[in-house]
Protein backbone atom coordinates (compact mmCIF):
# COMPACT_ATOMS: atom_id res chain seq x y z
CA UNK A 1 0.00 0.00 0.00
CA UNK A 2 3.00 2.20 0.45
CA UNK A 3 4.06 1.44 -2.63
CA UNK A 4 0.61 2.74 -4.27
CA UNK A 5 1.34 5.97 -1.71
CA UNK A 6 4.43 6.36 -3.74
CA UNK A 7 3.25 5.47 -7.19
CA UNK A 8 0.54 8.15 -7.09
CA UNK A 9 2.30 10.84 -5.77
CA UNK A 10 5.19 10.36 -8.55
CA UNK A 11 2.89 10.13 -11.11
CA UNK A 12 1.18 13.77 -9.27
CA UNK A 13 4.60 15.12 -9.55
CA UNK A 14 5.13 14.24 -13.13
CA UNK A 15 1.48 15.44 -14.04
CA UNK A 16 2.44 18.94 -12.61
CA UNK A 17 5.60 19.19 -13.79
CA UNK A 18 4.18 18.74 -17.34
CA UNK A 19 6.18 15.29 -18.12
CA UNK A 20 3.09 13.39 -18.03
CA UNK A 21 -0.15 14.12 -19.91
CA UNK A 22 -3.21 14.14 -18.24
CA UNK A 23 -4.48 11.63 -20.45
CA UNK A 24 -1.78 9.20 -19.16
CA UNK A 25 -1.91 10.52 -15.59
CA UNK A 26 -5.70 9.23 -15.19
CA UNK A 27 -4.90 6.14 -17.10
CA UNK A 28 -2.16 5.20 -14.90
CA UNK A 29 -4.09 6.59 -11.61
CA UNK A 30 -7.39 4.60 -12.57
CA UNK A 31 -5.09 1.49 -13.21
CA UNK A 32 -3.44 1.90 -9.32
CA UNK A 33 -7.30 2.50 -7.97
CA UNK A 34 -8.03 -0.93 -9.18
CA UNK A 35 -5.46 -2.81 -8.31
CA UNK A 36 -5.06 -1.07 -5.10
CA UNK A 37 -9.13 -1.91 -4.64
CA UNK A 38 -8.35 -6.08 -5.11
CA UNK A 39 -5.33 -5.64 -3.19
CA UNK A 40 -7.51 -4.34 -0.69
CA UNK A 41 -10.09 -7.42 -0.85
CA UNK A 42 -7.52 -9.86 -0.91
CA UNK A 43 -6.13 -8.53 2.44
CA UNK A 44 -9.54 -8.37 4.22
CA UNK A 45 -9.49 -12.26 3.07
CA UNK A 46 -6.65 -12.88 4.12
CA UNK A 47 -7.21 -11.73 7.42
CA UNK A 48 -10.86 -13.52 7.93
CA UNK A 49 -9.25 -17.11 6.65
CA UNK A 50 -6.37 -16.02 9.28
CA UNK A 51 -8.64 -15.20 12.00
CA UNK A 52 -10.15 -18.70 11.18
CA UNK A 53 -7.00 -20.61 11.12
CA UNK A 54 -6.76 -19.06 14.77
CA UNK A 55 -9.62 -20.31 15.96
CA UNK A 56 -9.35 -23.82 14.50
CA UNK A 57 -5.81 -23.86 16.20
CA UNK A 58 -7.34 -22.79 19.64
CA UNK A 59 -10.36 -25.69 19.09
CA UNK A 60 -7.45 -28.11 17.98
CA UNK A 61 -5.57 -27.43 21.24
CA UNK A 62 -8.36 -27.72 24.07
CA UNK A 63 -9.20 -31.21 21.89
CA UNK A 64 -5.67 -32.06 22.42
CA UNK A 65 -6.12 -31.10 26.51
CA UNK A 66 -9.28 -32.88 27.12
CA UNK A 67 -7.44 -36.09 25.24
CA UNK A 68 -5.20 -35.95 27.83
CA UNK A 69 -6.82 -35.37 30.35
CA UNK A 70 -9.02 -38.65 29.65
CA UNK A 71 -6.55 -40.70 27.86
CA UNK A 72 -8.15 -44.13 29.83
CA UNK A 73 -12.14 -43.61 29.96
CA UNK A 74 -13.30 -46.64 31.46
CA UNK A 75 -16.60 -45.40 31.80
CA UNK A 76 -18.26 -42.27 29.88
CA UNK A 77 -19.63 -39.86 32.48
CA UNK A 78 -21.80 -37.04 31.79
CA UNK A 79 -18.92 -34.72 32.52
CA UNK A 80 -16.61 -36.67 30.29
CA UNK A 81 -19.19 -36.43 27.33
CA UNK A 82 -19.70 -32.62 28.07
CA UNK A 83 -15.95 -31.92 28.27
CA UNK A 84 -15.55 -33.85 24.64
CA UNK A 85 -19.01 -31.77 23.40
CA UNK A 86 -17.39 -28.54 24.59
Amino acid sequence: MKEFDRLFRKIYEDNVNVKLSDERFYKLSDGYEAEQKQLDQEIEMLTAQVGEADTEVTNVAKLIAVTKKYTRIEELTPEIHNAFVD
